[in-house]
Parts: C-alpha cells; sequence; structure tokens
C-alpha cells in the first residue's frame, strides 16, 4: 500500500478476504481519524471520496468483513500521510517524488558495467 498521498479529497482501499466455511457476504469500511464510513457490499475496492483530509495527517482503512453467519474479522492498513513532501530513490535507478502539488515517478535504466 501507499505510504504518502497528496490528494486531501480522497482514498482509494482495496482488500479480498476469505471464508473457508461461508462466503464473505458483506464489508464495511471506515477512514480515520475522521470516522469515513462506507457499506461497500462485495466490492473490494472502494473510493472514499468528499473528504476533507487535513495535509501532514495520516490515515487508516479499517475493513471488516462478515461471513454469512454474520461473523465477523477487521483489518487494518499501516496508514497514509497526506500532502506530504516526500523524495525516494530505490538502488539508484528510479525514484518518486510527491508534494502539496504534484507527483513524479521516474524510471532511470542501470549504468553499464565500469570498463
Amino acid at each position: 500500500d501507499l505510504d504518502y498521498q497528496v490528494a486531501t479529497t480522497f482514498l482509494q482501499a482495496n482488500w479480498k478476504a476469505d471464508d473457508e466455511e461461508s462466503e464473505i457476504s458483506e464489508y464495511r469500511a471506515l477512514v480515520t481519524p475522521g470516522d469515513y464510513s462506507a457499506d461497500a457490499g462485495n466490492e473490494t475496492d472502494w473510493i472514499f471520496d468528499n473528504l476533507h483530509l487535513e495535509i501532514g495527517s495520516a490515515y487508516k482503512v479499517t475493513v471488516t468483513a462478515f461471513n454469512g453467519a454474520q461473523l465477523s474479522s477487521s483489518l487494518s492498513s499501516d496508514g497514509i500521510t497526506i500532502g506530504k513532501s516526500h523524495v525516494s530513490i530505490e538502488d539508484g535507478f528510479g525514484a518518486s517524488l510527491y508534494t502539496n502539488d504534484f507527483e513524479i515517478d521516474v524510471e532511470v535504466p542501470p549504468f553499464p558495467p565500469p570498463n
């Protein structure tokens, strides 16, 4: 999952759950802080929109899966920070830049081996 997001008006979450005894009958999802919730039915991908997320704050999504017997199990994301400027360089060959205004991903081909 993502650690940073520039957008302050939406969050997207996806999940998958299995139950060996009975099928999953519904999902409910919650964004905290803020207590934005969704009855997602059988959907495993959800966009929470029309949000008012605070720049610099971290948000978590908790999904609860209910099986046919209405037993439930919940799992939370590790969180995403909103509007945070961030640069990451991976192995010297790729970079991601996140700011409050734009996002750039760059892939650089590997350097040829030295002679």
